[in-house]
């Protein structure tokens, strides 16, 4: 269950949750008005205590990308600490990605290029978790346009690496990466994109071999990924403690005896798997307790012992 404090004024319950979208709301008022610098440390430092357990909800997402992805009264470094929290506890909805993409580039109302950079591999490591790729798919023009900035172009060619399909290799995009690659030598990931396209058109020429393109568009981090699972490991066993509580007495008992049932299915084995002597000592001490006479003498008698003491002398 939620730690809950109380707030000593009113007495209501404060729960880690409504801590986390109370800073939120804290940061996002940045967008109108100036926060001072501790403020939005304070915020950011509740925001850490909680989040790795309890996440962002869906509304807390959106004001946290809000305020990412327009300029605010607050410092770019806070912005990027932010950045780095933004563990959703839900699948990412298709309007955080269009809002994202609307933020990229130079000019009035852009987010900061560190933030985008930053931005752009947040979409990577959240795509698994998108409630509909089609929403990246959508944009592939757009993300393509993006290529010219160097700033940008490693995640952009990796975006571009998850969603492409066989539709969007044409012509006039080979041309344009091997006019791209011819410009930047050292941009592997040109490289990488380009070894995606041939798999679509073999006849693509290139002038060098890199690192395989699996290996240059490796999931970026693998911390990131463990994370995000706990969180939702989390949030489905608070799911399943709620229905539990909505259920009688006798239907509890009666799930509850069915995990446990499961739970020792998943932990028996079976006599293929005793295959060697020490599996089968090993199995046997582990099992020992629940072993009744009967069984015992039936496993002995039917020469169970000695097929895994074969089993064991042939290896």
């Amino acid at each position: 269950m939620d730690n809950i404090e109380y707030s000593p004024l009113k007495r209501t319950r404060i729960t880690p949750r409504e801590k986390i979208s109370s800073a939120v709301n804290i940061l996002h008022g940045a967008l109108n008005n100036p926060i001072s610098k501790s403020d939005a440390a304070d915020s950011l430092s509740l925001i850490t205590v909680h989040i790795y357990e309890y996440g962002l909800s869906a509304r807390d997402l959106e004001l946290a990308i809000e305020l990412l992805t327009r300029p605010a009264h607050i410092h770019t470094s806070q912005k990027l600490q932010l950045l780095k929290m933004l563990f959703p506890r839900d699948k990412v909805a298709d309007d955080i990605v269009l809002r994202i993409s609307g933020c990229l580039g130079v000019g009035k109302g852009k987010a900061d290029m560190a933030v985008q950079v930053q931005l752009l591999r947040w979409i990577v490591l959240m795509y698994p978790f998108l409630r509909s790729k089609n929403s990246l798919s959508r944009l592939y023009n757009i993300f393509f346009a993006f290529l010219s900035f160097e700033s940008l172009r490693p995640w952009i060619c990796h975006i571009l690496y998850l969603i492409t399909t066989r539709k969007d290799v044409v012509p006039w995009r080979v041309q344009y990466l091997l006019q791209l690659q011819r410009r930047c030598h050292e941009s592997q990931h040109i490289v990488g994109l380009l070894m995606l396209y041939r798999d679509f058109f073999p006849d693509i020429q290139l002038d060098r071999m890199p690192t395989p393109k699996q290996a240059i568009f490796d999931y970026p981090s693998q911390q990131f990924l463990k994370i995000i699972r706990e969180i939702n490991e989390i949030e489905i066993s608070k799911e399943d403690e709620l229905s539990m509580g909505l259920l009688s007495p006798t239907k509890r008992r009666k799930i509850c005896s069915l995990k446990s049932q499961d739970k020792d299915y998943k932990s028996s084995v079976s006599v293929q798997e005793l295959s060697a002597l020490s599996t089968f000592v090993t199995t046997l001490s582990r099992d020992q307790r629940k072993l009744v006479s009967t069984r015992y003498r039936e496993l002995i008698s039917s020469g169970l012992v000695k097929q895994v003491l074969f089993n064991d002398s042939a290896r």
